[in-house]
């Protein structure tokens, strides 16, 4: 497969292309079934000719086959998006189901071989990142739908959601025991919660030949800072092919104007650059920095997401007990519904229990314990 960049430099050596259509209860997508279970996988084959293009929308579509690099996310220009949504879930319900041991083995071979000298060791080390990747692009698309309402195009999360599972495959340790999946799982929603954070404001920006012109500025933006060359508005439009007041006219969502790492900081008698006190702040463990920050924000949305659920007694309860940081009385909530004070406690045992399932279903066994500190 051809080697397309992805939106993230960090997220270029793993991804997947492809897209899928949400119907109105999001458990199921065009005739797709997404269960809840863990092991959900797929193993799924796509032809490197089918339409792709540097311009188009960001949007991700699955490959197994062995190549010179693990798959990359390809940037595809769909003119029909409702029947590339389609078309990605036909292929969807054809592919196979990998177990959960058969997934610890090739990460297993991922993790010890995708740094070996030997270029045959690194080839299968690619080989099986490919079909770890297949096996949970149906895991990518579920919790894609899960963020349907905060962010209109499913195939964007589901791009992003791509390359959550990259990072994953990554930094999966088949030696701790959890199941790739639920490890995946949190990645995959750290990067769609990131994503939608970070384009807040692309929500209700313009029309779609806007957004996909926006993609096309960012990417080469981002290209010209990885070549070390200031992206000024008219180099980019030269590089795009467009008028310079186009660029000008989406400068202000273009992210801030970038600063070099390399500039000595000021006043510093070490001589560090920005770069280095960077580095110094940042956490040794990035899995420590997703858990501090991104996991966090996964906790709120699943915490109001499971909100959502309740009835009007428990809401109560769960509004101003379990959530409060100064919970009312078992009393004065038995006084407001007419049950006694141990009826309560009950419930808000059963809430908990109830929370715990959910949180499990949503997140995996990994994150349960952060949740209920």
């Amino acid at each position: 497969m051809d080697d397309l960049g992805g939106d993230d430099e960090s997220s270029d050596d793993l991804a997947v292309e492809g897209e899928v259509e949400t119907d109105s209860d999001g458990d199921d997508a065009g005739g797709l079934e997404l269960s809840d279970d863990d092991d959900e996988s797929f193993d799924i084959d796509i032809d490197d000719d089918d339409e792709s293009a540097g311009d188009g929308e960001e949007s991700a579509s699955p490959s197994t086959g062995t190549s010179r690099r693990v798959p990359t996310l390809r940037n595809a220009a769909i003119p029909d998006s409702l029947n590339a949504l389609n078309l990605y879930l036909a292929r969807l319900k054809s592919v196979e189901i990998l177990p959960i041991e058969e997934q610890a083995e090739l990460a297993v071979v991922f993790q010890q071989q995708h740094e070996a000298e030997d270029e045959q060791l690194r080839e299968e080390a690619r080989a099986a990142a490919a079909k770890l990747v297949a096996s949970n692009l149906r895991l990518v698309v579920k919790i894609a739908f899960q963020f349907r309402r905060q962010w209109a195009d499913v195939m964007d999360l589901i791009a992003e959601g791509n390359l959550g599972l990259a990072e994953a495959i990554r930094k999966f340790d088949a030696s701790r025991g959890i199941p790739f999946p639920s490890y995946a799982r949190f990645w995959i929603r750290a990067r769609i919660l990131a994503f939608i954070q970070e384009n807040k404001h692309l929500i209700h920006a313009g029309s779609r030949a806007a957004r996909k012109l926006f993609w096309r500025l960012d990417r080469e933006r981002r290209q010209l800072i990885s070549e070390g060359v200031e992206p000024a508005a008219k180099r980019i439009a030269e590089r795009v092919g467009v008028r310079e007041e186009d660029v000008l006219e989406l400068s202000p969502i273009l992210d801030q104007r970038p600063v070099s790492l390399d500039v000595p900081v000021h006043g510093d008698e070490d001589g560090r650059t920005r770069g280095d006190v960077l580095a110094d702040q940042q956490i040794a463990d990035p899995e420590e920095g997703v858990g501090s920050g991104e996991l966090q924000d996964i906790l709120e949305q699943a915490f109001n997401e499971f909100r959502d659920t309740l009835d009007e007694r428990d809401m109560a309860i769960w509004d101003q007990r379990l959530q409060s940081e100064d919970p009312v009385r078992l009393e004065d909530l038995g006084d407001q519904f007419g049950v006694s004070k141990e009826r309560v406690r009950q419930l808000e045992v059963r809430i908990r229990s109830r929370l715990k399932d959910f949180l499990k279903k949503r997140l995996g066994n990994e994150v349960i314990v952060e949740a209920l500190r």
